[in-house]
C-alpha cells in the first residue's frame, strides 16, 4: 500500500515506493510494490491481483521460511503440513503455484504431485530437496515438475522459479 507523503507544494501525495521491513528495522533501499496501484480520487485499486501458492513442507520451521520469503515478495500463501492436509482443501482451492518438499513423512513430493495432477490440480510445481542427486531432475520432470530448487540455495532461487514456473503456467509439459 502506498505511503502517503507531503510533496513540494504542500499537497498530499502518494508514494510509490515504501522501504521494505529487515531484521534490523527498515532497509535503508526503497523497494517498488509488484502490483500496480491506480488511485482514482480516493479510491484505491489494485489492477494486478495477487498470486496464490500453496507450500505443503512436513517442517514447521521451513514452512515458516518460505511463508515469509513468499509474501515478502507479494504473494499471497497457503501452507500445509501434509499432503494428505493439501489434498483435502484442493477441491475448493485453486492455487496459482504449489511448492513442494520432496521428503516428507506420508508421500514424497513427487507422489503428492502425482494426486494432485489426478484430481484435476494443473498449477505449476516447483519441488525443493535437500537430497540433490542425479536423478531428481529427471523423476520431477517425468512427474510434471520444470523447477527443481535446492534447499540450501532456496533464499536466491525459489522466488525466480515461483515467478518462472506462473510465467509458463500454460505449458505444463515443456520442460525447460
Amino acid at each position: 500500500m502506498p505511503i502517503k507523503r507531503w510533496g513540494r507544494r504542500g499537497r498530499p501525495h502518494l508514494a510509490l515506493y515504501q522501504f521494505r521491513p529487515c531484521r534490523k528495522g527498515y532497509s535503508p533501499r526503497l523497494h517498488r510494490p509488484a502490483r500496480a496501484i491506480a488511485v482514482p480520487g480516493t479510491a484505491m485499486t489494485s489492477t494486478q491481483p495477487l498470486f496464490v501458492i500453496a507450500v505443503i513442507d512436513d517442517d514447521r520451521d521451513v514452512l515458516g521460511s518460505l511463508r515469509f520469503l513468499l509474501e515478502a515478495e507479494d504473494f499471497k500463501v497457503r501452507t500445509y503440513l501434509s499432503g494428505a492436509a493439501c489434498l483435502s482443501q484442493m477441491a475448493s482451492f485453486a492455487p496459482d503455484c504449489f511448492v513442494i518438499d520432496y521428503k516428507m513423512d506420508e508421500m514424497d513430493g513427487l507422489q503428492l504431485a502425482q494426486l494432485l495432477r489426478e484430481r484435476g490440480q494443473h498449477g505449476p510445481v516447483v519441488l525443493i530437496t535437500g537430497y540433490p542427486d542425479d536423478m531428481i531432475e529427471h523423476k520431477a520432470h517425468r512427474a510434471g515438475i520444470q523447477h527443481v530448487v535446492l534447499k540450501p540455495h532456496i533464499a536466491e532461487s525459489l522466488v525466480a522459479n515461483v515467478r518462472a514456473a506462473i510465467a509458463n503456467k500454460g505449458f505444463p509439459n515443456d520442460i525447460r
